[in-house]
């Protein structure tokens, strides 16, 4: 993909997040997602809890920001160009920044429901009491997007990789629901921002490359 559709790439995604937003601050979505969600805790059960908390840990801060690093570093050995190659990493970062900004700006309440616990004890801080959006379910896009992308500069894996982030990402968003601590247009926010954010590292990542390539860097 070039630079300049990456770019249109970014600008759609980000409108797509803004009315999402403003939608949502209406109070237009919050009738609508209510049925939905008491669907989804109808089917909870102990071995599919069990289940959502093992993606849930995959997914959280620190292990996300472990693969994007190991992501970056894997990049790195191929091309030799650290600025090219940190592209998973400026994701991470970027969509981590803007998420707990989000969240403050918005303030939105998670849903008032009965809301399972992580099964493993996670950083915890005052912006994570709001509800949108969802940082598990844009640091799962980011991380595991990051993997099916590296797969398909590095020409193998393609298929798997991509198989294994669309498991782990729908079920990331499907567990935010199902746990009760998110509505699901937060995590659809949560997706559209790591999106964003994907197109934004990748177009670095084109554009480093583009100048590397350029006679007149050379001169």
């Amino acid at each position: 993909m070039s630079l300049s559709r990456l770019s249109q790439l970014t600008i759609v995604l980000s409108a797509l997040f803004a009315a999402l937003a403003l939608t949502i601050k209406s109070g237009l979505t919050d009738n609508l997602e209510e049925p939905a969600i008491h669907s989804i805790l109808a089917m909870r059960s102990n071995a599919l809890t069990g289940l959502i908390q093992g993606v849930t840990f995959m997914t959280s801060a620190a292990p996300a920001l472990a693969l994007c690093t190991a992501w970056s570093v894997m990049a790195y050995r191929r091309s030799g160009d650290a600025l090219k190659s940190a592209w998973p990493l400026l994701a991470y970062f970027g969509h981590l920044v803007c998420n707990i900004a989000l969240r403050v700006a918005m303030g939105r309440w998670p849903p008032d429901v009965d809301h399972i616990p992580n099964l493993l004890p996670e950083f915890q801080a005052s912006f994570q009491q709001f509800a949108f959006p969802s940082g598990h379910a844009g640091a799962a896009l980011v991380a595991y997007g990051a993997l099916a992308l590296l797969a398909r500069d590095f020409g193998r894996y393609q298929q798997p990789a991509l198989v294994l982030a669309a498991a782990v990402t729908l079920a990331t968003g499907f567990g935010r629901v199902y746990l009760g601590v998110h509505w699901p247009s937060d995590v659809l926010g949560g997706w559209l921002l790591a999106a964003a954010w994907l197109s934004v590292a990748r177009a670095w990542r084109r554009y480093n490359s583009s100048v590397r390539r350029s006679p007149v860097a050379d001169r």
